[in-house]
């Protein structure tokens, strides 16, 4: 969420790059090969480390989706901290980790 709330010059290129993907099957290829050696990757490790890398991404271009492309509220108005407590949960769940205790609610 950082590349797109604070980072202009990155934050346009990943819309950019996800608007392009939908149409182009070309770019849709590159987009998923970017995304499965940037992000899979890293998160991959373990039994299910694919599975859980792809409940992580989903649930994140879902976020991305909501957030910045349809600009959907109330997500598209939060801050960065709020949209962090609102959806920690389910990126720690799909990663297989354990749920934080929530400090305060949503």
């Amino acid at each position: 969420m950082h590349a797109f709330d604070e980072a202009p010059q990155s934050g346009a290129a990943l819309m950019s790059m996800f608007q392009d993907a939908v149409p182009d099957d070309a770019v849709a290829a590159l987009v998923k090969e970017a995304w499965e050696g940037e992000i899979v990757k890293r998160l991959a490790g373990g039994r299910y480390a694919r599975r859980r890398a792809a409940a992580f991404s989903s649930v994140l271009v879902g976020l991305i989706g909501t957030r910045c492309l349809l600009r959907l509220e109330p997500v598209g108005s939060m801050s960065r901290e709020e949209v962090n407590r609102l959806f920690e949960r389910q990126l720690r769940l799909a990663l297989g980790m354990p749920p934080r205790r929530l400090a305060r609610p949503v």
